[in-house]
């Protein structure tokens, strides 16, 4: 009769172990669960800030292309009146979180023309000046935000060649 007792009672304890082994395990698998839910929300904001970085580095880089065309160098050199250092800040209302500039580095070097329709190299020439173009920007709220600098010669257009930008 002791034999009955001694296998109830290891039954009653096999019971309860099993029971606390089951609450154990489904503790750890509830912390896996929780930490990679938020590993993949971490992973989320990381990668929607890379993607918005790159959106922003592209359309800096596009916005500084555009700055230094030759239309848009024109307007700013007839803005300043023709002067010898200067420093043009683009106004774009369409990019409130941009700022372009186009800066007079008061530098000369001698340039060679482009297909002889602007100023070249000569003693009755003048010559070619350097100029510094810079974009800069970001998103708002983000933290995400660009710089791209440029710097480039550029010569005026000869009237008595009758040459345009």
């Amino acid at each position: 009769m002791n034999i009955k007792i001694q296998k109830a009672l290891s039954l009653k304890q096999q019971k309860g172990a099993t029971m606390i082994t089951t609450l154990v395990f489904l503790l750890l698998m509830t912390i896996v669960t929780v930490s990679a839910s938020k590993i993949s929300i971490l992973d989320m904001l990381v990668s929607s800030n890379n993607q918005r970085q790159v959106e922003v580095f592209q359309q800096t880089g596009n916005d500084l292309k555009l700055l230094a065309t030759p239309v848009k160098f024109f307007e700013a050199y007839s803005a300043n009146e023709h002067k010898t250092p200067w420093e043009y800040n683009v106004v774009d209302t369409s990019k409130p979180n941009t700022q372009q500039n186009i800066e007079s580095r008061d530098l000369e070097y001698e340039c060679a023309g482009f297909f002889n329709l602007a100023l070249s190299i000569g003693s009755s020439q003048s010559p070619c000046f350097l100029y510094d173009f810079k974009v800069k920007s970001s998103i708002p709220n983000s933290g995400v935000r660009d710089k791209h600098f440029r710097g480039a010669g550029k010569e005026f257009p000869d009237s008595s060649k009758h040459s345009t930008l």
